[in-house]
């Protein structure tokens, strides 16, 4: 693969991830300005329940394409998808005062914007794996977007407050949206193909055994996103006495630094060895506890907690990737994925409202999280001794 390739590959994930998540998460701030009564309110929640449930479909057809029809065709594919999501959104606008028929064209384009960007964070990371010789810090690049659109769509409602009507709200946004979409899909045309002439791939032996690879390494980076955005705020604002204001910074804070933290990580981890980062990102989520109870100052927590969400999405990624064949990951990852993160994002307000404290659900969280790392902090452990021993 040709340097000229991997840049526009780059550029391109970025642009789309960026505009996928900000459009993902305006969509909530917008509409809900729109729909204000209560069942009109209904139809919007419901497009955005839809669409979380849409990702891993989204993520299993594109998946299969990748493999039958090629890497470029369904990066391609997912494009078009937001663009006309995108048109559908202003379109709603246009009809708003048939308030029904606008709630029905949100819903769709919503559905849409779902099975697109469940297909497309996980297909153009995987293609940006398969075509890079520096395979964590390609996996930090691909998610620079993501992390990007997110900081943009925290800020929105400051950005987007000195203007008066929603109609232009929306046309501005998605307008911009469907430009930069345009740019990107000229882009990917001209990616090169990396599909295998082998599409013969025997998933169901693998099933389990990658499933349960990918909540392990999965889990940590997406229980700390969806804690972040649905939990964190709320949190910080009734503890230390906060404005939305002010909780909203901390949010955009958090999505910059997981934004480009995660490549300073993946150029370590290329260089001195993915399981050496790897067991320092538990060691670290282990030290944070006491932090966590000890240190009451919200900055500390949200930097800790951006710093381990960094951690594990450069690294636990790059691990699974590495594990499992390519055509395989392709088929599986982007469905499997999708699912577990449609389950956490839907569950993790019902775990932090059963009557315990944060603090207990929160700390028992990152006792998971090192559960699931025993078996690499048991082998850290038998390694250090043998050294000690061994040099006695």
């Amino acid at each position: 693969m040709n340097r000229k390739n991997f840049v526009k590959s780059y550029a391109s994930s970025i642009f789309i991830s960026f505009i996928e998540w900000f459009e993902f998460l305006i969509f909530v701030y917008i509409f809900l300005q729109i729909f204000d009564n209560s069942f009109l309110s209904f139809f919007q929640k419901s497009g955005i329940l839809l669409s979380f449930f849409a990702r891993p479909i989204g993520a299993l057809i594109f998946g299969k394409l990748s493999v039958k029809k090629g890497r470029i065709y369904s990066l391609i594919s997912t494009v078009n998808l937001m663009i006309i999501s995108s048109f559908l959104i202003i379109l709603a606008t246009v009809f708003m005062k048939n308030i029904y028929l606008c709630a029905s064209l949100a819903i769709i384009a919503r559905i849409i914007q779902g099975a697109a960007i469940g297909a497309e964070t996980t297909t153009s990371l995987l293609y940006i794996f398969e075509i890079s010789k520096n395979k964590a810090t390609a996996i930090a690049w691909g998610g620079l977007g993501s992390a990007l659109g997110m900081a943009l769509a925290s800020y929105a409602p400051t950005l987007l407050s000195g203007i008066e009507s929603i109609e232009i709200k929306i046309y501005l946004a998605y307008s911009l949206s469907i430009v930069i979409s345009f740019i990107a899909l000229f882009v990917r045309k001209s990616l090169i193909e990396t599909k295998s002439t082998n599409t013969k791939v025997n998933f169901n032996k693998e099933y389990l055994s990658l499933s349960l690879n990918i909540f392990k390494y999965s889990f940590p980076f997406v229980f700390i996103v969806y804690y972040v955005f649905l939990i964190f705020p709320d949190y910080i604002q009734n503890t230390y006495n906060l404005t939305n204001e002010v909780s909203e910074k901390y949010i955009t804070y958090f999505s910059i630094f997981t934004g480009f933290a995660p490549i300073f990580i993946g150029m370590i981890a290329d260089k001195y060895g993915l399981d050496k980062v790897l067991r320092s990102s538990v060691i670290l989520s282990i030290l944070y506890i006491p932090i966590f109870v000890l240190v009451k100052d919200p900055f500390i927590h949200i930097t800790f907690i951006s710093l381990i969400m960094s951690l594990f999405f450069t690294v636990g990624l790059t691990k699974l990737f590495k594990s499992n064949s390519i055509d395989m990951l392709y088929i599986g990852f982007p469905f499997l994925y999708n699912l577990m993160v449609a389950i956490i994002s839907s569950q993790i307000v019902l775990f932090f409202n059963i009557g315990l404290s944060h603090d207990f659900i929160f700390i028992s969280s990152l006792v998971f999280l090192a559960i699931l790392y025993i078996k690499d902090l048991y082998n850290m452990i038998y390694q250090f001794i043998e050294r000690k021993v061994y040099v006695n």
